[in-house]
């Protein structure tokens, strides 16, 4: 019978890239080829490849086994192994068409606008990029620490771009949208981010000492001097409160707690940073609320309240709820709220706002409340990921493209399509953990913003890629019924491997007297099936 080809890591991943198909291609040697696979929805692979929280791997089917594929790896090793080499050389941007006359303004060179502007400039438009700031990038170059995103990897990925993108008007801040239709520009997409502290209000937070998360790393990644002591706390469960942990210990910060109103359980944070923050020293103190900050001599006195959680609320997180008389007092050097983002619209946009302070759009295009005007990135969603960015720029320039008289058809390069191969019968699929990258020392760690994870060498991304279960490919599972003895062994080893429970009931394949089906979400890429049946019953073969 036939399986249902649908492979879960594509369908997770925000901006639909083929990953089983690189991974594939990586195994098979042909890294050139898997690089144009993902540069063909994605402009910045080796970025991602970093910072990416990787819903892919949540999904993938190989998890069931052992491990998840480590697929962001691969995707930063193919982007670093040829893009920040000699791969720019030969692919300076898109293959741009000849011009159609339409202008589009962009607001924001974050990831969000400057993926717009690459997408629109290969479909014929002409794209300006106004960014307020002095250098192009967003939270990627303000928001996110060097130790997990290295200035030369983000800046080359940027050049790549800028080769396309040749328009951007650094420090303009756009203040009125009506110049910009004056000027003659036939559409308009705001990309301006979530970048603006959230106060959480608590009394004494202007306490010299107190600073809010995003401008500490703001400063840091402009290279400005930042000065801490010894004793430094955290407020926030975010990336960014772990981002502003682990780069206080890189500031000479002895000690360093992380104080959050939820369990760890509830931290919107990546399990990863939350691991890599544990492995330098950071410490957690959870259920626990600040109340208010207050000069101690030479210290902040932080007054926190003891919390408990309730039952979930509208957002479906479980409330945090201050226990009476549990009230306790911390001393520390400095206290850094990093409690969250929000974006900053100007009101003479006259755009209409939701309830949180972003912008509301027509989720089928990305359009505003004002014709020829588009938005999206942070300032819609609220803060979020790169690769959700960057999946929203796409779909904008889409969108704008079908606005300017468009089919919204984004033509990129990719590579040629190969024949599938067969899923191998070996045993190197069975039981094989992933491939783990080398890491700096914790002691090293400390000592700078160097890189944390250094990546893979080509064998290991090779050996990586090879424990794919492959389950796109569409393929057959025959039973020669002559042979078929009934058994049941097929199914008691699919249940054994894939749900850890010798249980014929819980396999995903199912043997019926005389005939084969597979259940739906049955994958066949694995082959255990096959090479379980000592009777050689069962066989492979493509659609």
């Amino acid at each position: 019978m036939k399986g249902t080809g649908a492979a879960p890591c594509k369908a997770a991943c925000p901006a639909s890239i083929d990953v089983p198909r690189y991974v594939r291609l990586i195994a098979e040697g042909k890294t050139r080829e898997a690089l144009d696979v993902i540069r063909a929805k994605v402009p910045f692979p080796s970025v991602l490849g970093r910072v990416c929280p990787r819903p892919c791997e949540s999904e993938c089917r190989r998890g069931e086994l052992d491990e998840a594929v480590s697929i962001c790896h691969l995707k930063r090793f193919v982007a670093d192994f040829h893009e920040n080499l000699w791969f720019h050389h030969f692919h300076p941007g898109p293959s741009t068409r000849s011009s159609n006359g339409k202008n589009v303004a962009i607001i924001g060179s974050g990831p969000t606008g400057l993926t717009a502007a690459y997408y629109l400039i290969n479909l014929g438009h002409s794209a300006t990029v106004f960014e307020a700031m002095d250098r192009p990038g967003g939270m990627m170059a303000f928001g996110i620490p060097a130790y997990r995103l290295p200035r030369d990897i983000l800046d080359g990925e940027i050049r790549l771009i800028r080769s396309a993108v040749k328009n951007i008007k650094f420090a303009t801040r756009i203040e009125s949208l009506e110049e910009l239709f004056d000027q003659g520009f036939h559409a308009v997409f705001v990309a301006l981010g979530a970048q603006e502290s959230i106060r959480p209000g608590v009394k004494g937070e202007d306490c010299p000492g107190v600073m809010d998360g995003l401008s500490l790393l703001r400063n840091i990644n402009l290279g400005r001097e930042v000065r801490l002591g010894e004793k430094v706390a955290v407020i926030g469960g975010g990336n960014a409160a772990v981002d502003c942990s682990r780069s206080a210990l890189r500031l000479g910060a002895k000690e360093v707690t992380v104080i959050y109103r939820r369990t760890r359980m509830e931290m919107p944070a990546y399990h990863d940073e939350i691991e890599m923050a544990l492995r330098e020293g950071v410490n957690f103190l959870f259920l626990s609320s600040p109340k208010s900050v207050a000069p101690d001599g030479a210290m902040l006195r932080l007054s926190l309240t003891r919390m408990e959680l309730a039952d979930p609320g509208a957002d479906g997180r479980k409330r945090p709820i201050p226990i009476q008389g549990s009230e306790f007092d911390v001393k520390f050097d400095n206290i850094i709220f990093a409690v969250g983002q929000k974006p900053n619209i100007p009101k003479a946009f006259h755009l209409a706002l939701t309830p949180w302070g972003t912008i509301q759009v027509n989720p089928e295009n990305l359009m505003t409340n004002r014709k020829g005007v588009f938005a999206g990135g942070d300032v819609v969603s609220g803060p979020s990921s790169v690769i959700q960015a960057i999946a929203m720029g796409r779909a904008a320039a889409q969108s704008m493209d079908r606005y300017l008289g468009g089919e919204g058809l984004i033509d990129m390069v990719s590579a040629p399509s190969e024949k599938k191969p067969q899923v191998p019968y070996g045993n190197e699929m069975i039981y094989k953990n992933r491939v783990h990258p080398l890491m700096l020392e914790k002691k090293k760690c400390l000592e700078s913003f160097s890189e944390v994870i250094q990546g893979y060498a080509l064998s290991q991304a090779e050996e990586e890629a090879k424990r794919c279960l492959r389950c796109d490919q569409q393929i057959l599972v025959y039973v020669d019924l002559n042979r078929c003895g009934e058994c049941y062994t097929c199914q008691m080893v699919c249940s054994l491997f894939y749900l850890n429970a010798c249980n014929p009931e819980k396999a995903r394949i199912r043997i019926t007297p005389g005939d084969i089906q597979w259940k739906e979400d049955c994958v066949s890429g694995c082959s255990f099936c096959i090479r379980s049946c000592s009777r050689g019953a069962l066989s492979l073969g493509e659609v």
